[in-house]
């Protein structure tokens, strides 16, 4: 691709800018940032920050949770060492500044409350292909590093299962791996009770459902995700995300790993994801396929904010390809002495 190609909104361009947002062309020996929309060919136009990686070096891709944006990962990026690496964040269709740019206008939200049984979902399957595109367009061609926190380390797990050549290693931090069981049964049972009653005469248990996961989204989510407000478009989206991701189940996306690849990271204070849902995942994985897995104790789920550098030194170890990290290997983390320790093996992460 080339770098030095410029458009305007509307005009046909692989990178452009828009909006006000600043895009550097001229790569230089400094891997200057480039921060832009990229359209691509799905139709998806997404926004990008992307620092080319020097020659022989890996690029790691960073894939966010589900209410965070580009920016929920600066901290992190900030306990890097190395300089050389490739980096790529960017906010996926449903999702930032992406979203902020969409056509979701006023009128089409307001036409989304009132018939939400045709309000589109985003599948994580469409994500995920944009990705694969957005890596041809920016000319990533060699397997790159993905890092997913949450939503975003389901994400990276059904990418690289679906494109293992693309893939050299997974960093999967406290991910999604089954529906949230409470919130499906709460809504199964107002499903339940409320099917072939008025008001809801002549809809299907999916279409219920639907409304079910719309009134828990905008009255519950909110409470515990007060971003979730940030913009007004922003709690739509997560209500797009959400209505696909209820059907994914991550042991069904673990055939085609490449091997060693999948680095799993576990809060043992998840407030979202019970720790029994993470040990069934990580027991479906292919042995060949695992590489680590570390469980920070009393960590939260938003790893990346309560501890991003103890969560910086530990994404470098992977990247670096610490030979002590490999195998399936399990640590148990704790940041406040800034190690990981699996039997006599201790891994200073300081």
């Amino acid at each position: 691709m080339n770098l030095t190609q410029r458009g305007i909104c509307g005009i046909p361009a692989r990178i452009i800018f828009c909006l006000g947002f600043f895009l550097s062309f001229n790569v230089s020996a400094e891997q200057e940032w480039q921060r832009g929309f990229v359209q691509l060919s799905s139709g998806s136009n997404l926004y990008t920050e992307y620092r080319p990686a020097a020659a022989g070096k890996p690029t790691l891709v960073f894939l966010n949770g589900l209410t965070h944006s580009t920016k929920d990962w600066q901290a992190l990026l900030s306990g890097l060492h190395n300089q050389d690496y490739g980096l790529l964040l960017y906010d996926a269709r449903g999702q930032g500044r992406t979203l902020q740019n969409d056509s979701l206008d006023s009128n089409k939200l307001i036409n989304a409350y009132k018939d939400i049984i045709n309000f589109r979902g985003i599948a994580m399957r469409e994500q995920i292909r944009d990705l694969n595109l957005l890596l041809d367009e920016l000319d990533i061609s060699g397997p790159v590093d993905l890092i997913g926190l949450s939503y975003g380390g389901g994400m990276s797990i059904m990418f690289a299962n679906k494109y293992p050549q693309r893939v050299r290693q997974i960093i999967a931090m406290a991910p999604y791996v089954v529906p949230l069981k409470e919130q499906d049964q709460l809504i199964r049972k107002w499903v339940e009770r409320n099917y072939g009653m008025p008001p809801y005469f002549g809809l299907t248990e999916e279409q219920l459902y639907d409304i079910g996961l719309w009134d828990i989204v905008f009255t519950t989510y909110p409470v515990v995700e007060p971003s979730i407000f940030e913009f007004p478009q922003k709690i739509f989206g997560v209500f797009q995300m959400v209505r696909e991701m209820r059907k994914f189940i991550a042991e069904e996306h673990v055939a085609h790993l490449p091997a060693g690849s999948l680095n799993l990271v576990v809060a043992g204070k998840d407030e979202y994801i019970p720790v029994g849902d993470h040990n069934n995942f990580w027991n479906a994985v292919p042995a060949a396929a695992r590489g680590s897995r570390l469980d920070i104790q009393n960590m939260e789920h938003k790893m990346i904010i309560k501890a991003p550098r103890y969560m910086a030194a530990w994404v470098e170890k992977i990247v670096l390809r610490d030979s002590r990290i490999r195998g399936g290997i399990e640590f148990v983390g704790n940041p406040e002495t800034g190690t990981a320790v699996s039997g006599d093996t201790i891994i200073d992460l300081k």
